[in-house]
């Protein structure tokens, strides 16, 4: 409990303090309205940190979770939040001992992915989320990359603790305009093989896939926690371009999602 409320207390001071004065928080208009998954129990670090980071930006954030799917308005753009590991049988890995997993979570992301896509949607997924796109379109993971790191590591912690470079002429180089990018890294799965329509555009030193994207459209994965890090320029300028895909939206998909499956009636004008 006390680290949780030192975690919320330093991301606080950061949002007070780290925002440059020219940034207007109503520089969003409209307001779009943003979907956000997660986890049923635990504390919702990713969710509380992406929530005030998108209100900051003048976006409208909501909540999803398998026990909680439904929302009452329509909705301009969504995140896959970070958590748990996804079962290897979605993507035919082996288990392994020791990896917590959330079935009615995977399934219920699952179904918002897919349909999210369909009725194209902005769609940024964080770690987690990263990954669950690649395997909805069909790419591989890797179950557990700490055996494979040897100029990188694994800190259990929100600050940046690595580098990675990021693709020349990628959508993600333009949002961020930068080369390079100092991330957060918290995750044991990551991507493999990229899905259809993915392109890989940044690895890290290891030459681990960190971040992919779609083609056309905003469809990007990243392998960090960018809302843990709104003191930089870049994971605010990721963010930003979520919320700007999301209000130039003519219209909004009416997101209705129960335990098994996410359904989005046909879009209101």
């Amino acid at each position: 409990m006390k680290a949780a409320i030192s975690m919320k207390a330093a991301m606080n001071a950061s949002m007070n303090t780290a925002m440059p004065n020219t940034m207007k928080a109503a520089e969003i208009n409209p307001r779009p309205h943003i979907a956000v998954t997660g986890p049923d129990r635990g504390f919702k670090a990713g969710w509380w940190a992406s929530q005030c980071l998108l209100r900051w930006l003048g976006a409208k954030p909501h909540y999803i979770s398998p026990a909680k799917p439904k929302l009452d308005r329509p909705v301009d753009a969504v995140i896959i939040g970070g958590g748990s590991d996804i079962q290897p049988e979605h993507y035919k890995g082996d288990n392994i001992l020791g990896h917590p997993y959330d079935p009615a979570r995977d399934a219920f992301e699952i179904a918002v992915v897919e349909q999210a896509l369909a009725k194209n949607l902005p769609l940024l997924g964080i770690c987690r989320g990263a990954q669950l796109l690649n395997v909805v379109k069909g790419g591989n993971l890797l179950g557990d990359v700490r055996p494979l790191r040897k100029h990188t590591s694994n800190r259990n912690f929100i600050t940046p603790s690595k580098s990675v470079r990021v693709s020349l002429g990628s959508q993600l180089a333009s949002l961020t305009q930068r080369k390079h990018l100092k991330v957060n890294s918290l995750h044991k799965q990551a991507i493999a093989t990229p899905g259809e329509g993915l392109n890989i555009v940044a690895r890290d030193k290891d030459d681990l896939v960190q971040a992919v994207e779609a083609n056309d459209g905003f469809t990007i994965g990243v392998q960090w926690h960018p809302e843990y890090l709104p003191y930089k320029k870049a994971q605010r300028d990721l963010f930003r371009g979520l919320c700007k895909a999301a209000a130039a939206r003519p219209q909004q998909a009416l997101l209705a999602v129960d335990k098994r499956r996410a359904i989005f009636p046909s879009t209101k004008n």
